[in-house]
């Protein structure tokens, strides 16, 4: 279950926030971000965390999830 405090950004219309930034020092590939979400704007490529701007819709859930302060909010 995903609680969150705004509308479901995929719902057409609304408004397009910032995408989600990674923070590449905080982050310890855990996977959390990806097995828990399963957005298709975060993926593990090479080992790595990466966010896909072109998808991320800003909805900072991730955020929530992430608790190593790997992702923030865009500006």
């Amino acid at each position: 279950v995903i609680v969150s405090k705004a509308p479901c950004t995929l719902i057409k219309g609304l408004t397009k926030k910032p995408p989600v930034n990674l923070v590449e020092k905080n982050c310890n590939n855990c996977d959390k971000c990806v097995s828990e979400l399963a957005c298709p704007a975060i993926s593990k490529i090479n080992g790595k965390i990466t966010i896909d701007k072109a998808q991320c819709d800003g909805c900072n859930v991730c955020i929530q999830v992430c608790k190593y302060g790997a992702l923030e909010a865009g500006r």
